[in-house]
C-alpha cells in the first residue's frame, strides 16, 4: 500500500517507521524536511 503522511514529529514518524516495517510504501511530507530534529 502507499501511503503519504503530513508532518515527520514524533506521531509521523513513528507511524512511518512501523508501516515500513509493515511493508509499506511510505511517503512522508515535512515542512523542513533536512532539519536535524526530522526523525530523530
Amino acid at each position: 500500500m502507499k501511503i503519504a503522511i503530513i508532518g515527520s514529529g514524533n506521531v509521523g514518524g513513528a507511524l512511518a517507521q512501523q508501516w515500513v516495517k509493515a511493508g509499506h510504501t511510505v511517503l512522508i511530507g515535512a515542512q523542513f524536511p533536512l532539519s536535524e530534529k526530522t526523525f530523530r
